[in-house]
């Protein structure tokens, strides 16, 4: 019987209504598991040269399988407006030109013995051959095999598994009918011509099995829909009915699922999968946390992972870069298919960038006193985050001791490093002197100044003027002023942790030895003419209070000077006389105190004797 429009002529019945309408029971699981493909047999050149229909040596059996839980079986293959039913290839469909038909279900198993005939393109519900269920080669149970004395079809091709003379994937059976419903003109790709067409399509179709079909074994319920022939990449977007066991059905589309319908993976297939889709480069620091990488898969296809472009040997698992150190990395991933087909490979980059050494430069320095101005800057880095307020190199002043704390960032990878400020107070002005002499003649040596003492601080002396040695560095020192000493300030400071307090000062007046003529002169005495001075004396009108004498007319810094300057005569008189008012107290209006006069008495000694 040949291939011809009579046998392949469509046969339309009103199934629409089956097609479309899903009945709204509640479905406890989905009963289509999946759609399976079967890599069935790879023709050679033998074939080829054989074949009545021209046959393309490497061409591809794909056998396809509704893949069900028992009890359900399968209702029908559609394509409506919303779902699309396609089946291509990037070459053409190879249909045998002998006894080949659109449907298995009129192919007597005696003519599979002939040429290529066991290979035509067709569309089924279960057939394999006239009273022949298709089963996977691999659940053929072997009984009966008729392939086997075809001088063709013996080209064993690990890719395909077991070889069509050992396991031809028949057993007997009684097939449903394949009904055709809403098809012209799409047929005519699987028509009498092999290689006239790449492509089926439609929207408004439907490849029906009435009552509806199971497979051969019910355990595994795999009812085969499809026998396609190409040596191009074949790819397919199916959509399928099949019933429940209650009675009700269920509706699987190849995408964009609406109400009721349900879409898996398989439903749609390419026989040679295009590279996986990646993403751009991925980027970590060095010793950052890395994840698996990723990429996106079709559907029904399985991710394989390398690390050559070529070769090797993939792996499932993705791959979790290493950061330990910098560099860039290439990583590839290809796609496996249901049927062991390999797409190329893609290529991600992972680049680990350095983390940059964070370091601090400090400007004066990082022990600084009150009040002073800091400068800190990040070095290592592009770009400088610091806490604490601090913008990178702009000065502030700190208030208190503190650590800082810079983030340094380059290429988006940070690093810290820190830098405490340690903020000194700066003492306090020493207090006044408690020991001085304001008025000296040069050549006096051991004049004692004493201020206050602090502990924890030192103290520094320095004089304005020349000819003077100090001697001692703590709170109390001696100066010797040579012959040729000159007036100036002394000053005192005092310092903690390089830190120094304002000056103390005090100013010197240096004076020219008195040179009295010893020859043909002498004197015993010298007379004084003073007011009183009182011993409770402290507002003295140079600000110079040595001693507590009480409000007095007199100077007492001047008495001081004269008396000091009465030391310096050479020779000392034997007697100095003070004249002065006396001063006379009264307890009453008639009672004399002489007790003022004595301590009146008493303070112009001690001016005399500090002298």
């Amino acid at each position: 019987m040949n291939k011809n429009k009579t046998m392949k002529k469509l046969k339309i019945f009103t199934l629409a209504v089956m097609m479309l309408i899903t009945c709204g029971i509640a479905k406890a699981q989905n009963g289509l598991e999946g759609v399976v493909v079967e890599k069935y047999y790879v023709s050679n050149a033998a074939d080829a040269a054989g074949s009545i229909g021209a046959l393309p040596a490497g061409s591809v059996t794909y056998r396809v399988y509704a893949d069900m839980l028992p009890g359900y079986t399968f209702q029908a293959l559609y394509g409506v407006s919303a779902h699309a039913l396609t089946l291509s290839t990037t070459t053409s469909f190879f249909n045998n030109e002998d006894r080949g038909s659109t449907t298995p279900n009129g192919i007597n198993t005696t003519y599979y013995h002939n040429n290529s005939v066991a290979i035509d393109s067709w569309f089924s519900v279960g057939a394999a051959a006239n009273g022949q269920l298709g089963i996977p080669k691999s659940e053929d149970n072997g009984v009966s095999n008729y392939i086997n004395g075809n001088t063709m079809l013996q080209n064993v091709d690990p890719t395909a598994g077991l070889a069509l003379s050992v396991q031809d994937g028949m057993v007997a059976g009684t097939p449903v009918a394949v009904t055709f419903v809403g098809l012209t003109t799409e047929l005519g790709v699987f028509d009498a011509t092999s290689n006239v067409g790449n492509s089926f399509t439609t929207t408004n179709g439907s490849i029906a099995a009435l009552g509806g079909a199971v497979g051969p074994n019910p355990s595994t319920n795999k009812v085969l829909i499809g026998q396609f022939t190409t040596n191009g990449v074949f790819t397919f977007s199916l959509n399928i009915q099949i019933g429940t066991p209650t009675g009700g059905t269920q509706n699987f589309v190849a995408s964009s699922p609406t109400g009721s319908e349900i879409s898996i993976p398989s439903l749609t297939f390419i026989s040679t999968p295009n590279a996986p889709v990646v993403g751009s480069s991925v980027t970590y620091c060095q010793n950052a946390t890395a994840t698996a990488l990723t990429a996106t898969a079709s559907p029904a296809c399985t991710l394989l992972w390398y690390t050559t472009a070529t070769g090797g040997t993939g792996t499932a698992t993705a791959p979790i870069p290493s950061t330990t150190s910098a560099g860039t990395t290439t990583y590839y991933v290809s796609q496996i298919n249901s049927i062991g087909n390999e797409s190329t490979r893609s290529s991600i980059t992972v680049v680990v960038n350095p983390s940059p050494t964070v370091g601090v430069t400090i400007t004066p320095s990082a022990s600084v006193c009150t009040a002073t101005s800091v400068t800190l800057s990040g070095t290592g880095a592009t770009t400088y985050t610091w806490s604490g307020g601090v913008t990178n190199g702009t000065a502030f002043v700190p208030s208190t001791t503190t650590t800082y704390t810079v983030t340094g960032t380059t290429a988006g990878c940070t690093n810290t490093a820190t830098q405490t400020v340690t903020v000194n107070a700066i003492p306090a002005q020493p207090a006044a002197f408690t020991a001085k002499t304001t008025f000296v003649y040069k050549g006096d040596n051991g004049i004692v100044y004493t201020v206050p003492n602090v502990s924890g601080v030192t103290y520094n002396w320095s004089y304005s003027g020349t000819g003077a040695t100090i001697t001692g560095t703590g709170n109390s020192v001696t100066i010797n002023y040579s012959s040729t000493a000159t007036s100036g300030t002394l000053s005192v400071t005092a310092s903690s942790n390089g830190c120094t307090s304002t000056a103390r000062t005090l100013a010197i007046v240096t004076n020219d030895n008195i040179t009295i003529p010893t020859a043909n002169f002498d004197y015993s005495f010298v007379t004084v003419g003073c007011n009183r001075v009182d011993y409770l004396d402290t507002a003295v009108t140079t600000g110079d209070p040595d001693y507590s004498c009480g409000k007095s007319t007199a100077n007492v810094y001047q008495l001081k000077r004269l008396f000091t300057e009465i030391a310096h005569l050479n020779p000392l008189p034997h007697f100095l006389i003070m004249t002065g008012d006396i001063v006379m107290g009264y307890l009453t209006p008639s009672t004399a105190d002489t007790t003022s006069l004595a301590k009146q008495l008493t303070a112009w000694r001690a001016i005399y004797e500090s002298s």
